[in-house]
């Protein structure tokens, strides 16, 4: 993985309130699940969590640890930002989660990636531990 972006839509956040938005202390902690969908045309599994352990204002950072159901691994560090509407962004290496909403600690996802080395695409489900 090279550039992640994750997007994260915040309407509808049962635990934070229809009008709030989540701040980047809010956002600290690890957030486990899963991921399924295509990398090069063939069918993935992945077991994610985001660990996410410093924040400031609307900011936040961390790391992404993946493992594929191949036994692949890996980890990357992650750096995120909230915007006033509530849009979540992090970013690794060569990725973004895209179209996510948050919703009682439940994090949606849509994962994309296109670069020279490999293109992936999955649906990410990970709930905060």
């Amino acid at each position: 993985m090279s550039i992640m972006v994750v997007s994260l839509l915040s309407t509808g956040c049962a635990n934070l309130g229809a009008s709030r938005v989540p701040t980047g202390q809010q956002m600290i902690g690890t957030w486990s699940g899963k991921s399924s969908g295509q990398e090069e045309g063939k069918s993935t599994g992945t077991d994610v969590t985001f660990v996410i352990d410093k924040a400031a204002g609307q900011s936040f950072s961390g790391t992404i640890q993946y493992k594929y159901h191949d036994g692949r691994t890996g980890q990357e560090p992650i750096n995120g930002s909230i915007g006033k509407n509530g849009t979540i962004v992090i970013a690794d290496k060569d990725g973004f989660y895209i179209n996510g909403s948050l919703d009682n600690g439940k994090l949606s996802l849509q994962y994309i990636e296109a670069s020279p080395e490999e293109s992936e695409s999955s649906n990410v489900y990970v709930e905060k531990q």
